[in-house]
């Protein structure tokens, strides 16, 4: 098994939405502002996607997971990013982080059930 950690900074300038993660196409989390959690899977190729009105140039991502290995996962806001003359959409993209900063980055987090039901 693998674990993939999703977090996301608690940024309420930028959007409070709760868009949900993907892995291969099937849900696996909610991104929560301020929040992490996890899922455990078998290691495998996983394309990470998350509900986003607004695109962003590679805006997703596709992984190799190994037995063991940790993977963090940073969904990021762009909420000015997708925009017109009377509105604007949010815009969400995955970002990879390496463990030593992620870690670190969790620290200040809340663990969130972060699945459907959240």
């Amino acid at each position: 098994m693998a674990r993939i950690y999703f977090y996301r900074e608690w940024e309420p300038y930028e959007s409070m939405s709760r868009p949900r993660i993907y892995l291969n196409g099937e849900q696996a989390a909610v991104s929560i502002p301020g929040g992490v959690s996890y899922r455990d899977v078998p290691a495998g190729r996983y394309e990470i996607t998350v509900d986003s009105p607004g695109i962003y140039s590679g805006q997703f991502k596709t992984v190799n997971l190994q037995p063991g290995q940790n993977l963090y996962v940073k969904i990021e806001s762009l909420r000015n990013w997708y925009r017109g003359y009377a509105w604007e959409m949010d815009t969400f993209y995955v970002a990879l982080i390496p463990g030593s900063q992620a870690r670190a980055e969790i620290g200040s987090k809340r663990y969130v059930q972060g699945d459907a039901n959240s």
